[in-house]
């Protein structure tokens, strides 16, 4: 019999067991757009765009049955298969050349990834009231960011340090363990109220089914996620690319692109990481979770709108232009590409 473990330390270990399990698909959102990487993969850049949105395009087949299954089946064993899947599909990647190999990758993540996800969020929601359900939602938060940050960096280290297909084999095998760990440490939290709850008949529960919170929660999830991974996590890297070639030069030393990106990417979710236990506390502490939402889709549009504004845009690449040869103020590259900026700006 397994040990029993507070709300609190199963979000814990399920944060943990998510960010490790993104080890795989961060690499591949910060890599796999470089041009030099898609090359030695065999696929050009419209390839990588379609291989970007084909785990999303299977999620969203496989998140309705998904769900009918963690009504009817433990939740331990699936969470564990997901992560499984999570490690075949890094395992896929490395296999054969070209397009097909990374597609069928894609598609098997996107199955994984709805399982793992959406069984997190059915313990997590299980294992907490209405006291405390913001800020364990936020603790898991937490480390679904530092999987698109931190294990982004961690990815890109790896693919510059020893390539694209053993920095995949690496991520499996820490998955494989995770997995491992999930199986022995984590507890069964289906319980026999939840049994008779997913053994009403189908009519019952589409007429209690909140069709009025769901919809407009949906829609924001799903334009937050559109901007955030569909826009901005795909083109950061060939930005990055046209920005500082093949890295990014600090006196004598290169830090390469991949490296790079991958920093980019750790430090942007630095301020998820602080907000999302706060926001679930705040959240909990008024008992309404609207306000909170619209407060942080205010901030999400001043931070678009910062990003637009041609005075920023212009500073950055100017600070590139800079940094792409050196740091030396008088290299005459640097010169020429910041004139040229002025006459586009």
């Amino acid at each position: 019999m397994k040990k029993q473990l507070s709300p609190t330390k199963i979000v814990t270990l399920l944060g943990i067991g998510t960010s490790v399990s993104l080890l795989g698909e961060s690499t591949i959102y910060t890599v796999l757009p470089n041009k030099e990487v898609a090359a030695q993969l065999g696929i050009t850049i419209t390839m990588v765009g379609i291989l970007l949105g084909t785990n999303r395009a299977t999620r969203l087949i496989t998140n309705g049955p998904v769900g009918l299954l963690y009504e009817k089946l433990p939740r331990r064993q699936l969470l564990v298969l997901s992560l499984v899947l999570g490690a075949l599909s890094s395992i896929l990647y490395t296999i054969g050349y070209g397009f097909w190999p990374l597609f069928v990758g894609r598609v098997f993540w996107g199955i994984a990834w709805s399982l793992l996800w959406i069984g997190c969020k059915t313990i997590v929601q299980e294992i907490s009231i209405s006291e405390n359900r913001g800020h364990l939602n936020g603790r898991y938060n937490i480390f679904y960011f530092l999987g698109i940050g931190l294990v982004s960096l961690l990815g890109a280290m790896l693919t510059d340090l020893v390539g694209f297909s053993s920095s995949q084999r690496i991520s499996a095998l820490l998955i494989l363990i995770t997995a491992a760990v999930w199986y022995f440490l984590l507890p069964e939290t289906r319980t026999s109220e939840s049994a008779i709850t997913a053994s009403k008949s189908p009519q019952t529960t589409m007429e209690i089914f909140p069709w009025r919170v769901m919809f407009p929660a949906a829609l924001i999830i799903f334009i937050a996620r559109f901007i955030e991974r569909g826009l901005l996590a795909a083109s950061v890297p060939l930005w990055m690319a046209n920005l500082f070639g093949e890295g990014i030069k600090l006196s004598r030393f290169l830090i390469p692109i991949a490296t790079a990106t991958g920093i980019y990417n750790a430090i942007k979710v630095l301020p998820g990481v602080s907000t999302a236990p706060a926001a679930g506390k705040l959240s909990d502490k008024i008992a309404k979770r609207w306000p909170v939402v619209g407060l942080t889709l205010l901030v999400g549009a001043l931070g678009m709108l910062l990003m637009s504004t041609p005075w920023m845009g212009t500073g950055f690449h100017r600070r590139a232009a800079d940094t792409r040869s050196g740091g030396q103020r008088g290299d005459p590259r640097a010169r020429d590409h910041r004139r040229s900026l002025r006459q586009i700006q």
